[in-house]
């Protein structure tokens, strides 16, 4: 045992003589900074470039896809309502109203359906990255209404001048009113957007949402008035067409007039009837992302530094 004991210090202090000294260890260094969490916005920042630069060019490919789809409804509409505006014969005048309606309310549905769809898709990861505290939802919500804007108004934009184009409305002697049309309808085409999004946000499935934001379209559209065509009336209900004959109608005014719209109204009620609407269903958001997706543990003390 003792002879062992005598061996292994021999080869210990071998291996001291060989071994190179250690050095002394340093003055001592800085500890690591704390870790602070982004900003409100900071976090917009960073979703601003995930959305534009991160997902390139997928992002590109799906905004010329949906332009193409919106332009081809707009051309399809176009060519149902050619030249509608061909004189100012009395059996037009319908017919003009019933282009703004299906513009408005009935062709713009697969436009629709596909806001909700991809609100949808990456609900489940938006949900995630709040719950893991990538991000606040008030933020998240934010800066995609604020990068999705210019892509969604150049859609917008696609889906409605073609048709309005191809229908020979904008006359020549009526120019200045195209300026106020387009605007007008693109910022409502805007707000049925924000509503599809509010109702993909909130429902838990994509046909919860689309009932819902079908019933918030009917009701946009009855508000301009009664929305079947009198000549496709029943023969059981054909002779509500007779109740108020349609006579006497030349102008633009006139045909407002047969559908009991006042046209006396300020120029500035309509855009801040709209603007109100879609302030509405924006806030609606707001408030359901900022109560519904708050992660685990969210509280003033969680969001302290690290």
């Amino acid at each position: 045992m003792l002879e062992s004991s005598q061996r292994v210090e021999n080869l210990v202090e071998v291996f001291r003589r060989r071994q190179v000294a250690l050095s002394d260890p340093g003055p001592p260094g800085n500890a690591p900074m704390d870790v602070y969490r982004a900003g409100f916005f900071g976090q917009m920042l960073a979703l601003w470039i995930r959305a534009l630069i991160y997902t390139f060019p997928y992002n590109v490919v799906h905004f010329f896809r949906r332009l193409f789809l919106a332009a081809s409804i707009s051309v399809l509409v176009g060519a149902i309502f050619w030249n509608v505006r061909a004189g100012l014969d009395q059996e037009h005048v319908l017919d003009r109203l019933g282009f703004h309606y299906t513009l408005l309310g009935l062709c713009l549905w697969p436009l629709l359906l596909g806001d909700v769809t991809d609100v949808w898709r990456e609900k489940s990861y938006v949900s995630r990255d709040i719950n893991e505290r990538l991000y606040n939802g008030i933020a998240y919500i934010i800066s995609k209404l604020m990068y999705s804007l210019p892509t969604a108004a150049a859609i917008a934009a696609a889906y409605v001048f073609p048709a309005y184009s191809m229908t020979g409305l904008p006359q020549r002697e009526e120019t200045r009113n195209f300026g106020p049309y387009m605007g007008y309808t693109l910022l409502y085409l805007l707000t049925v957007r924000a509503v599809a999004m509010t109702s993909a946000w909130t429902f838990p499935t994509r046909q919860r949402a689309a009932a819902f934001l079908g019933l918030v379209v009917l009701v946009f559209c009855m508000s301009g008035g009664y929305a079947v065509h009198l000549m496709d009336l029943s023969l059981v209900t054909s002779w509500l067409q007779w109740v108020k004959a349609i006579c006497g109608i030349v102008t633009d005014n006139h045909a407002l007039a047969l559908f009991g719209l006042h046209r006396e109204w300020p120029a500035a009620q309509p855009i801040l009837v709209v603007l109100a609407v879609h302030a509405v269903f924006v806030i609606a958001s707001i408030v359901y992302i900022a109560l519904k997706m708050r992660g685990p543990g969210a509280s003033p003390d969680a969001d302290k530094t690290r």
